[in-house]
C-alpha cells in the first residue's frame, strides 16, 4: 500500500482548496451580456418620430441589491454589448433631471427588470413614455389686436411658468396623481388698465397635450378657452368672461400719487392723496393689506375689506383721518390726514406700504400698491448693511435730501483712528446707494457709515471679513505612499487621516482583486514634486481615467467603489486657477477630454444644492504649461454649459438644483481633476491620455 506522510497530505489538502477556490471563483464570475435597445413613445403629434432622439437618455443599471453598477450619461456612450455577471437587474432610462416646470423640456421615463445567463447575449427592450404634462398657449387675432399686452401664468403644485404674447415654445409640467393645471391670464387693454381671470383643469395626466386657445366674442364679450387633450382627441371647453370695456374693471387711480415713481413723503408735512376706485360695476370689496407695524399698533388687521369694515375698524380709521366716501360711479378714499400722521424712524426714512385689491361683482380684480415713503425734515444719511467677502466688501446706505456728490462710506479697521473714504458708486432714485471696498484683509474687524458731514453721518455698524480657509496640500508639495514594492498608491499630503485628496487608484486597490492603476504621480518623482500627473489606464478591461479630488472613495468587493466628493468648507473664493498641460488621444473616433473644476454647496440634511462652479472641459492638446484662470461664478448663468449644470442622477454628487440665495455661505466645497471627462468604463476614454498640473491656486480678490 502506498503511503503519504504528513507533509504531503497538507499538500495535497492545500492544492484541493486552491482548485477549489479558483473553480467557486470562475463561478462567481460567470459573464453574459446585455444588448439595450431603447424606443420613445411620445405625444400623438410627435408619433412619426417616436422611435428617434434617444441617444442623448441617461441609463443605471442596478444589481438585485439595488446597487447601483453602470451608468452612462447618454445613450449613445454605452457599450452595444455590456458584459455583466450572471444575476438579476434593473435597468433605469431617464431623458433628464425631472424639473418641475421648463420650456421645451419634455421627460421621457422607462424602466424594466431583466437577468443575464453566463455566456448568452439577452436583448432588453426600454420604453419610455412621457412623465410630464405639455401645454401650449394660442391667442386669435381678436385677442392679439383687441389688447395692448397679454399673458398666461401656468402652474401646477410643482411648479409654474409665464407664457408672454409671443411665446411660441411648449411648456412641460411634472405632475403628480392630484395634480391641476392652474391658468391666468393677464392682459391690458387699449385704455392701459390690467386686470386678470384665472381657471383650472384637473385630472391631468402624463402625456397629455394641453392646447390652450384665448379667443373673444365682440367687445365687452367672452373668451372662450378650448382645451384640446391631442392624447384622448377629446376637446373640453370652458366659458370665460373676459370684459374688455374700461367700465368691467374696477381700475383704482390717483391724482396725486404716482404709481410707477412713488413720491417722499416729508414727516408731519403729509400730502395730498385721493386714491379713486371705478365702481361702474358694483364692487364687492376693496381690500386694505400692509405689513406695517404703526398700523398694527393702531389696531387694525393686516388684512381687512375697508367698504365693510368693523365698528371697531371704522372708528380706527376715523382716527387715523381716512375717508371712504362714494362720488358717482367711484368710490374715493382720501388719504390725505393719514400721510401726515405716519411715523418715520427716528432721524430714518420709513416705508408704510398698502396693498389695495378691488373686486367687482362680476369677480373681476384690480390690484395696486402704494408705498407711502415717510423721510425725516432736513438732510440725513442712514448706514444700511454690508454683505462682508474675504478681501472685499459691499457697502450699502441710504440718504434723503442731499445731493449724491456729498455723500460717501467712511471705512476702519475697529480700534484705527483715521477713517478711510469710499465714495458712492452706484446711486439708485430711491435714495438708495452703495460702494464696493477693495483690499480688504481676511478674518479681520471692520466698521463703517454712512457720511456726509460730522454733523450728517449715519449709525456706524462691525462687521468682519469672511476667514480664507486653506485647503491642505493644495500646493502639491508634499506627497505619501500607501503600500510597497510596485503594489502602491501615492497621493498628496502626510497620510489618510491628515490628507483631503483622493484618487481613483485608492478605491481600485482597495477592491477584492487589487488593482494598482498608478493613474495619479508626483512628477519627477515624490521626493522632488514639481507637478502631478493624471494619466488614463486600463485594468481588467476597463479604462480608468487619472483623477484627483478633495473627499473620499472606497473600495470593496470585486468592483464596488463609492465616492463621495467634497470637503467642509465656508469661505467664498471668486478665482480658480491652475497651470496645465494635456495630450488627448482618440478613442472610438473621438478625441479626449480633461475635466478640471471647482463647485461650492450648501448642504442641508441629506440634500445638496450648487452656490458656485467654475469649470473647464476640453480636448486641445496643450505641449507647454498654459495658466487656466476661471472665474467662480455664484447662481445659475447663461455661461454655464449643461454639462456644468447641477443634476440630481449624478450618483457620486446628486444636487437638487441652484441654492436660492446666492450670497449665502458655502458648507462644503469640491475640486475634482480627471484626465479623461468621462469616465471609467471601456469606451470613453482613451489609454494613455495625460493630463499635467501644478500651481493650482484658489483666489478671493474680487
Amino acid at each position: 500500500m502506498k503511503r503519504y506522510n504528513l507533509k504531503s497530505l497538507w499538500l495535497l489538502l492545500i492544492v484541493f482548496l486552491m482548485w477549489s477556490c479558483h473553480k467557486k471563483d470562475d463561478e462567481q464570475l460567470a459573464e453574459g451580456t446585455l444588448s439595450l435597445e431603447i424606443s420613445r413613445q411620445a405625444v400623438i403629434e410627435e408619433m412619426s418620430s417616436a422611435r428617434t432622439n434617444v441617444e442623448h437618455f441617461n441609463i443605471s443599471i442596478y444589481n438585485q441589491r439595488d446597487e447601483l453598477v453602470h451608468y452612462f450619461e447618454r445613450y449613445d456612450e454605452m457599450p452595444s454589448e455590456l458584459p455583466l455577471r450572471e444575476g438579476s437587474y434593473s435597468i433605469k432610462v431617464a431623458s433628464g433631471d425631472d424639473l418641475p416646470a421648463a420650456f421645451d423640456y419634455a421627460i421621457y421615463r422607462g424602466e424594466t427588470e431583466f437577468s443575464i445567463k453566463g455566456n448568452q447575449t439577452n436583448k432588453v427592450n426600454v420604453l419610455c413614455t412621457q412623465s410630464n404634462v405639455k401645454v401650449t398657449v394660442g391667442y386669435t387675432d381678436f385677442i392679439k389686436n383687441g389688447f395692448k399686452d397679454f399673458s398666461v401664468e401656468v402652474h401646477t403644485e410643482e411648479g409654474n411658468l409665464l407664457f408672454e404674447k409671443e411665446e411660441e415654445k411648449a411648456g412641460y409640467f411634472k405632475i403628480t396623481p392630484d395634480s391641476t393645471l392652474h391658468f391666468t391670464i393677464n392682459v391690458t387693454n387699449l385704455q392701459g388698465n390690467e386686470f386678470s381671470r384665472s381657471m383650472l383643469i384637473e385630472d391631468i395626466k402624463p402625456r397629455e397635450h394641453y392646447h390652450v386657445v384665448f379667443d373673444l366674442e365682440g367687445i365687452g364679450g367672452s373668451a372662450n378657452i378650448n382645451i384640446k387633450v391631442d392624447e384622448s382627441t377629446n376637446d373640453k371647453k370652458w366659458d370665460f368672461e373676459m370684459p374688455i370695456h374700461p367700465n368691467h374693471i374696477p381700475v383704482i387711480t390717483s391724482e396725486q400719487f404716482d404709481f410707477d415713481n412713488p413720491p417722499n413723503i416729508r414727516y408731519s408735512d403729509g400730502m395730498e392723496l385721493i386714491l379713486k376706485v371705478d365702481a361702474s360695476v358694483d364692487l364687492s370689496s376693496v381690500m386694505w393689506t400692509s405689513e406695517s407695524t404703526y398700523f398694527a399698533d393702531q389696531g387694525l388687521p393686516k388684512q381687512f375689506d375697508i367698504l365693510h369694515p368693523t365698528q371697531e375698524q371704522l372708528q380706527i380709521l376715523n382716527a387715523l383721518g381716512v375717508v371712504v366716501s362714494t362720488v358717482g360711479n367711484e368710490v374715493n378714499i382720501n388719504l390725505s390726514e393719514l400721510t401726515k400722521k405716519l411715523p418715520t424712524n427716528g432721524s430714518q426714512p420709513l416705508i408704510h406700504e398698502i396693498e389695495w385689491k378691488a373686486s367687482n361683482q362680476e369677480g373681476i380684480n384690480y390690484i395696486v400698491k402704494t408705498p407711502l415713503r415717510v423721510i425725516p425734515l432736513g438732510k440725513n444719511v442712514r448706514t444700511l448693511s454690508v454683505d462682508a467677502w474675504a478681501k472685499f466688501a459691499y457697502l450699502y446706505g441710504e440718504y434723503n435730501d442731499l445731493e449724491t456728490s456729498e455723500i460717501v462710506f467712511q471705512y476702519r479697521k475697529v480700534g484705527a483712528v483715521d477713517w478711510e473714504i469710499i465714495n458712492a458708486i452706484d446711486v439708485e432714485n430711491d435714495h438708495l446707494y452703495s460702494a464696493q471696498v477693495l483690499g480688504l484683509e481676511h478674518n479681520t474687524d471692520y466698521e463703517f457709515r454712512a457720511y456726509s458731514s460730522e454733523e450728517v453721518a449715519g449709525e456706524v455698524i462691525q462687521f468682519t471679513t469672511e476667514e480664507i480657509v486653506p485647503v491642505p496640500y493644495i500646493d502639491f508639495q508634499t506627497w505619501f505612499q500607501v503600500g510597497s514594492g510596485n503594489n502602491y498608491y501615492q497621493l498628496p499630503g502626510n497620510s489618510l487621516n491628515d490628507s483631503p485628496w483622493r484618487s481613483g487608484d485608492k478605491g481600485a486597490a482597495e477592491l477584492i482583486i487589487s488593482q494598482y492603476m498608478k493613474t495619479v504621480l508626483p512628477k519627477p518623482s515624490m521626493d522632488n514634486p514639481e507637478f502631478v500627473r493624471l494619466e488614463t489606464s486600463e485594468a481588467m478591461g476597463f479604462k480608468a481615467a487619472g483623477s484627483l479630488f478633495l473627499g473620499d472613495i472606497q473600495g470593496s468587493s470585486f468592483d464596488v467603489v463609492k465616492i463621495n466628493f467634497g470637503i467642509p468648507f465656508t469661505s467664498r473664493p471668486t478665482k480658480f486657477s491652475f497651470e496645465y498641460q494635456y495630450s488627448p488621444l482618440m478613442y472610438d473616433g473621438k478625441m479626449d477630454e480633461l475635466d478640471a473644476y471647482l463647485i461650492l454647496q450648501v448642504r442641508e440634511g441629506d440634500k445638496r444644492y450648487r452656490l458656485a462652479t467654475a469649470w473647464l472641459r476640453s480636448d486641445e492638446q496643450k505641449t507647454e504649461w498654459i495658466t487656466a484662470d476661471l472665474e467662480v461664478v455664484y447662481g445659475y448663468d447663461s455661461s454655464l454649459e449643461n454639462y456644468m449644470l447641477p443634476k440630481r442622477n449624478f450618483v457620486e454628487n446628486p444636487e437638487e438644483g441652484f441654492y436660492p440665495d446666492v450670497n449665502a455661505k458655502p458648507t462644503h466645497l469640491l475640486i475634482v481633476f480627471s484626465s479623461s471627462a468621462h469616465g471609467a468604463d471601456k469606451k470613453s476614454a482613451a489609454k494613455g491620455t495625460i493630463f499635467d498640473i501644478k500651481n493650482l491656486n484658489i483666489g478671493y480678490e474680487k
